[in-house]
């Protein structure tokens, strides 16, 4: 009989002997817990230049499986969705957004995660926006700062009930490039709840990211924040501190801004919010600064879904080739 042939026959025995035996070790599969969360739009651009457009759009779907590995060790994977391929942009495409094992009690109240790792900043500050879903955050909507990232992360409680930290040492390319050179990021953030048992909601927060692009050539972050979450509102303040360098040893580009916003429940399951944002990305050299404005108002359909109706405005301080915004939306929030 050829080579070829007898690997041929040999191959699906050899998988059904396996699969047989684990049936006869009576190994018992791990349980997984599936959660979802769906972002959808409705735009219509009233701007000049956008002629009345309009679109339906299905800007997120993440998809997130978990699971226990043994008594200290679990396995997270989330699987994202979006336009965001330069091949062929005009498709939704399905991606890894982290895939990550949690290894709990390496330290004391602390947990070592390694892998595609949701980066500190995000979580804190959007947990407590809450609304991810009608935008961004101001770092990530600057296009300063990913959501998550290759690397190793270590974070817990340093105080109980008052003080956690989180250090973070990763790629700095994201999590949808691989590795560009040599140099890692490294990330640290704590923060701090100073009166826990009479004011549990006042939070603040202290962010600083250590990054190169090469060797000599920075991307530094310093970020602050402060938060008050109450039963009916919420206000909250972030501060952005950026260094850039076009080349290696050049000239750094410093940029600065501010955002702030909050939310109020009115009335039975309708709210209002609103946001401002300012930024002036590089000392002001070329007109570039700019403000946007996001207010709105939602409405809790069920556990789960929510929708808002809201207006959001981008413009610029100069005619630095940059365009101004004025879109209205519909946004929904679908989470399973």
């Amino acid at each position: 009989m050829h080579k070829n042939k007898k690997i041929a026959i040999l191959v699906p025995i050899v998988l059904i002997c396996m699969v047989s035996f684990v049936f006869a070790a009576d190994v018992k599969l791990k349980d997984i817990k599936v959660s979802g969360v769906v972002f959808s739009q409705y735009s219509y651009d009233l701007t000049e230049k956008g002629a009345d457009y309009n679109a339906f759009e299905l800007t997120r779907t993440y998809l997130t499986f978990k699971s226990n590995l043994a008594e200290k060790i679990g396995l997270s994977l989330t699987l994202d969705s979006g336009r965001w391929s330069a091949l062929n942009p005009n498709s939704l495409q399905v991606f890894v957004k982290t895939a990550y094992i949690d290894i709990k009690d390496v330290l004391p109240s602390s947990t070592l995660s390694i892998g595609i790792l949701g980066l500190p900043w995000h979580s804190v500050v959007e947990g407590t926006w809450k609304h991810r879903f009608v935008s961004t955050i101001f770092a990530d909507t600057e296009g300063k700062q990913t959501s998550s990232d290759l690397g190793i992360k270590l974070g817990g409680e340093l105080i109980s009930k008052y003080l956690e930290y989180y250090l973070v040492l990763a790629n700095g390319e994201g999590y949808a490039r691989p590795e560009a050179n040599k140099t890692k990021d490294g990330y640290a953030l704590v923060r701090l709840t100073p009166m826990p048992d009479t004011l549990k909601g006042l939070k603040i927060a202290a962010h600083h990211r250590a990054g190169l692009v090469n060797a000599n050539q920075k991307r530094d972050r310093s970020m602050g924040f402060v938060s008050l979450e109450q039963d009916n509102y919420t206000v909250a303040g972030e501060y952005l501190y950026t260094i850039d360098q076009s080349s290696q040893g050049g000239t750094n580009t410093v940029g600065r801004g501010y955002s702030g916003w909050g939310f109020y429940k009115l009335f039975g399951n309708l709210s209002a919010f609103a946001r401002y944002d300012w930024f002036d990305p590089d000392n002001n050299k070329t007109e570039d600064t700019h403000y946007r404005a996001i207010y709105g108002i939602g409405y809790d359909i069920a556990d789960g879904i929510k929708i808002t109706v809201d207006n959001q405005q981008v413009k610029y301080e100069g005619n630095a080739g940059q365009t101004n915004a004025n879109v209205i939306y519909t946004h929904m929030l679908i989470n399973f």
